[in-house]
């Protein structure tokens, strides 16, 4: 086992390292892959309720991301510190008390919006 793989902390809904990472990892249920490097985020927004669940959106220079699901306050904060390397949706079978990723939406930033 590698090192990087000792460091890591594995969740049904993301990877978290005790090291921060460069980029962050976005993988969507329809199988398309996103590296997104932390230094282009400029803001995020945690809602805790809405009618959907909890919502975290990401602003990055080029892409907006916006994750639904429950439980994810333990994410957010592992990204607050840029620990998160990799999220994807949780698996149907993930129990109700883990971070729960239901949708992964990534849209990219248009000029003038």
């Amino acid at each position: 086992m590698s090192q990087q793989q000792q460091d890591e902390t594995k969740h049904p809904s993301f990877t978290e390292t005790k090291k921060q990472n460069a980029m962050l990892v976005v993988r969507t249920a329809t199988g398309d892959r996103f590296q997104l490097p932390y230094h282009h985020l400029l803001g995020a927004h945690y809602q805790p309720k809405s009618d959907t669940g909890e919502i975290y959106i990401l602003e990055f220079a080029f892409h907006i991301l916006r994750i639904v699901g429950a439980n994810l306050l333990p994410m957010v904060s592992a990204i607050d510190e840029m620990k998160v390397r990799l999220v994807k949706p949780a698996a149907e079978d993930t129990p109700q008390t883990h971070v729960r990723i239901s949708r992964i939406d990534v849209a990219y930033r248009h000029e003038g919006d």
